[in-house]
């Protein structure tokens, strides 16, 4: 018998054909289903990106608080140690101005629970306007003439916000972290605050030296 056009074609594609039409295009589900797969992995995968930051990094968001602390801290220190440098008639003066500075330096610390520091440029334009009663402080010390009154409010002033200045920023550094990463830095951080606080300290001493050796005092 003679073969027909569709018998040709039967015996050709047609299974192949058939075959598609029953099971709707296998490959191409293979195809969609590895590429469903490759998304799922891609979206449940972990961020490459750890939360867990180098000091190096760290400084760049901690830095205006680390300032803040230095200028804080070592015109407080090199104030502290000149108790007994000051010039006066008063033998008692300098115990009294020692535990003024305890006394005025506590109460800041809990004036920052009652009043929250707003922000941290806030705090930094008050450590530099508490620049100006520690030059203060300085000129009435090197003078007989001045007034032990005036010399005890003003070490009274000095230490107030010593205590709120650096009581506020430790409260607010943890704040310029994202929350993402905020658990994992913030002890890194208070570690660098510190580090910050100790430097400061010897910046103090080795100021008051300075000024000794040359001879203001």
């Amino acid at each position: 018998p003679l073969l027909t056009p569709s018998s040709v074609v039967g015996t050709g594609d047609g299974s192949d054909n058939g075959s598609d039409r029953s099971n709707g295009r296998p490959g191409q589900q293979r195809t969609e289903g590895w590429q469903d797969e490759e998304i799922t992995r891609t979206s449940t995968a972990p961020s490459s990106v750890s939360p867990d930051l180098t000091y190096t990094e760290l400084l760049q968001s901690t830095w205006q608080c680390c300032t803040i602390l230095i200028i804080t801290l070592i015109p407080s220190f090199l104030v502290g140690s000149w108790f007994t440098q000051v010039k006066s008639d008063w033998l008692q003066l300098p115990q009294i101005l020692f535990y003024t500075r305890i006394g005025s330096d506590f109460v800041g610390r809990i004036v920052t629970v009652l009043i929250p520091p707003r922000s941290i440029r806030c705090l930094g334009v008050t450590s530099l306007l508490r620049l100006i009663p520690v030059v203060f402080f300085f000129i009435i010390s090197s003078t007989m003439q001045g007034d032990d009154h005036m010399t005890i409010f003003l070490v009274s002033g000095i230490a107030f916000l010593s205590g709120y200045l650096v009581t506020g920023s430790f409260q607010l550094a943890p704040k310029v972290l994202s929350t993402r990463i905020r658990d994992a830095n913030v002890s890194k951080q208070a570690s660098m605050l510190n580090v910050a606080f100790s430097i400061s300290a010897l910046g103090g001493l080795v100021a008051s030296f300075v000024l000794v050796a040359i001879g203001v005092a």
